[in-house]
């Protein structure tokens, strides 16, 4: 049996902040664009890509904590909720099993 570099464990960890990152930078899809702008004029001014650096930093914390709290605060159920009610095949197997749709 092969040995496992990583643990199992780390592995769903690794992957739970990967999504918290990614949802959050989902949410700021748009804002990126005017992030990009800003270091694209700043480093064609100041011929320095230091301020470029750091508001990308800021720019990956907040994505990270905005996609923390997404799902920290049931946005994420929500969400997936609203994608349930025009699903054919869910709204079929609600009538089934008689479910209700989730009040949360």
């Amino acid at each position: 049996m092969k040995k496992q570099l990583v643990r199992f464990e780390y592995k769903v960890l690794f992957c739970l902040h990967k999504n918290y990152l990614d949802t959050g930078f989902g949410l700021l899809n748009y804002v990126k664009y005017f992030l990009y702008a800003y270091a694209g004029a700043n480093i064609i001014s100041t011929q320095s890509y230091s301020n470029a650096f750091v508001a990308g930093f800021i720019f990956l914390v907040v994505c990270y904590f905005l996609g923390y709290g997404w799902y920290h605060t049931d946005m994420a159920r929500a969400s997936a909720e609203i994608g349930n009610r025009y699903n054919l095949f869910i709204e079929e197997m609600r009538k089934k099993y008689n479910l209700k749709k989730t009040k949360q």
